[in-house]
């Protein structure tokens, strides 16, 4: 499957890319970053360095900086880190972003071969929102949007009512969900349900190789700012649980309608969603035990790269 992966690396970002990388379902196509759980500057660094490390051999586009509405996004360091990597510092990669912004990539990549790339986004939508308002095609070309964002049965996670993707560009989500064609939303109706443990990082660490430091650091911030909001049982695995709903569909279960993104007042954010015929559809349920162990069972591959 040709898939282009728009990302703001981010610690489940990097667990996705891991993902990606070993479950050997994906052609990397190339990569874009969004402003998110890192400035847009952080993002690029982390995607192109990456995309280096796991030898993706694709190229990198830097994506928007702030949302389609203007105001400046403040990335929370508390929850991925200063650079996105728990308490690593700055990644410096020796490869640079093509001269392309983000949602020129993703129309040209998706002309040259219509209906068969596949964009999966894992952070802000603002880079498909601009590639969808500058070429009505791009809307036709992309074989289907992925998306990591919403709350649609479930409440969110920056308030009662909105998922962080979303909440962080109310209006680009709007655009996305009323213009795309064909969507698949996976929100926190599962990715708040599945959840990795210490002990899933202990495994994790045990078949990474050369990866465990790394992977160590990560997760260990990461666990530690859910262990700060009572979560004990473990993070969540929001990212990568999108990915593997690409690779193991019978694992999850979809309902298809449409969605309206609340763009005032305390609900700004609420992905408002109509059940019948539409252009997208959402994970309801998943077989969590399932999900997870697919994901910890592919990245025990990680040792080989």
């Amino acid at each position: 499957m040709k898939i282009i992966i728009d990302t703001d690396p981010g610690v489940d970002d990097a667990l996705a890319l891991f993902y990606a990388k070993t479950c050997g379902a994906f052609e990397i196509v190339g990569l874009t970053s969004v402003f998110g759980n890192v400035s847009i500057e952080t993002a690029t660094e982390n995607t192109l360095w990456m995309s280096e490390q796991l030898g993706f051999d694709a190229p990198v586009a830097g994506g928007a900086r702030q949302p389609l509405g203007g105001i400046q996004h403040e990335p929370l360091p508390i929850i991925h880190g200063e650079y996105g990597f728990g308490t690593h510092g700055r990644r410096r990669p020796k490869t640079v972003a093509v001269e392309q912004d983000a949602a020129d990539f993703l129309i040209e990549q998706t002309a040259k071969t219509p209906g068969e790339i596949t964009i999966v986004a894992l952070g802000p939508l603002v880079n498909v929102a601009e590639a969808l308002n500058r070429d009505t095609a791009f809307a036709e070309n992309v074989r289907e949007i992925v998306i990591m964002g919403g709350a649609y049965n479930t409440p969110g996670n920056v308030n009662q009512y909105a998922e962080a993707n979303i909440y962080n560009d109310s209006i680009s989500a709007e655009v996305v969900f009323s213009k795309a064609k064909k969507i698949r939303a996976v929100g926190l109706d599962i990715t708040d349900q599945i959840l990795f443990s210490r002990d899933n990082l202990s495994s994790m660490v045990k078949y990474a190789g050369s990866w465990a430091p790394f992977i160590k650091n990560c997760c260990e911030y990461y666990l530690a700012f859910y262990a700060s909001k009572g979560i004990t049982a473990g993070a969540g695995l929001h990212d990568p649980v999108t990915l593997i709903s690409l690779v193991r569909p019978e694992l999850f279960n979809f309902k298809t309608g449409n969605v309206k993104v609340v763009q005032e007042g305390k609900a700004r954010g609420l992905t408002r969603f109509t059940l019948g015929n539409g252009n997208m559809k959402y994970a309801a349920s998943a077989q969590h035990d399932a999900v997870l162990r697919e994901f910890l069972e592919t990245l025990q591959r990680l040792a080989d790269i």
